[in-house]
């Protein structure tokens, strides 16, 4: 495994009526390694989270021996841990993405946030269908789709009923956030969080809209398998093609035409990848903003600006 040393690249994207952003870190692994451990003190320092304890302990662990083989060239030991730390990097890679955005955030709930996502299983493939299983890595997306919010500028609140509360221009939307582990939930899934929607906008005190925010990534990479490039515009587009085929097979069984004040969907996809120019396995993540086709002039017009506040933000790097 050869180690380069670049920048995160984001891909910005527009296709069917949606917004997109993809990115793709290039960081070498010591650094992927340094950066995790900032988010680990993060936690600790701020938060009060013993972090060595948790399942994020062991993936340090890991992260720091995938370094030291990599220095001294242990290609066996490399070959044979090889899924190990493919899982590792995916994990280091979303905490990071939620301590660069909320490292200098005082967020209600921020810290029972962390608490929760410091549980669960060490693997995703050990993840079972119960509550007690999931919790940890659906809370876990409910952090990174406020980390979006939170690098566009938007102010989050995660102490309401609503997983996630957003502040964006001064209009709230209440974020429903969805990861279905199978294709037999998603539809169910999906029209649970319209509901909710809908459920928080009624009891609102002021106009408000809704949001439901999906991660795709189990349904559509079935194990969870690292994926390989030629370069990094056919990754982007093929994360972009299997977005798209989300949207098409399940947003029109969604009906969001009775429902005018949910905004539509923000589709994650997310996953360890590589491609030839960087012959590196990297954390990878593409964003999607399906707006609700539905909406009234005003309110498509609001949808699209938050839809381009989180763009802008990714492009901007955080």
């Amino acid at each position: 495994m050869r180690l380069f040393r670049a920048d995160s690249r984001v891909v910005a994207q527009s296709a069917l009526g949606a917004l997109m952003a993809t990115h793709i870190s290039t960081s070498p692994f010591s650094s992927v390694a340094a950066d995790f451990e900032t988010a680990l003190n993060w936690m600790s320092l701020k938060h009060g989270i013993q972090v060595n304890r948790t399942r994020f302990g062991k993936y340090q662990k890991e992260l720091d021996q995938l370094v030291r083989s990599i220095i001294s060239s242990d290609d066996s030991h490399l070959q044979n841990q090889a899924d190990a730390y493919f899982d590792t990097l995916f994990e280091a890679g979303e905490l990071i993405q939620i301590h660069k955005n909320y490292c200098l955030s005082d967020a209600k709930g921020l810290t029972e946030y962390l608490q929760e996502i410091a549980s669960g299983p060490l693997r995703r493939a050990d993840e079972s269908s119960s509550h007690a299983s999931i919790r940890a890595r659906n809370t876990q997306f409910e952090l990174l789709s406020g980390a979006r919010f939170q690098a566009a500028g938007f102010t989050t609140d995660l102490s309401q009923l609503s997983d996630l509360t957003v502040e964006c221009n001064k209009k709230l939307v209440h974020v429903e956030c969805k990861r279905p582990s199978s294709k037999t939930k998603i539809i169910s899934n999906l029209r649970n969080a319209r509901a909710q929607c809908e459920k928080r906008i009624e009891k609102s005190e002021s106009p408000s809209f809704g949001l439901i925010a999906v991660d795709c990534s189990l349904v559509a990479n079935s194990g969870s398998k690292t994926l390989h490039f030629n370069d990094e515009p056919a990754m982007a587009a093929a994360f972009r093609g299997t977005q798209n085929k989300f949207v098409n097979e399940f947003v029109p069984l969604l009906k969001l035409h009775n429902h005018k004040r949910v905004l539509g969907l923000l589709i994650k996809f997310s996953c360890v990848a590589s491609h030839h120019n960087i012959q590196q396995i990297n954390y990878a993540e593409q964003w999607m903003f399906q707006i609700n086709s539905n909406l009234n002039f005003e309110n498509h017009f609001f949808a699209k600006s938050v839809a381009h506040g989180i763009r802008r933000g990714m492009q901007s790097g955080l």
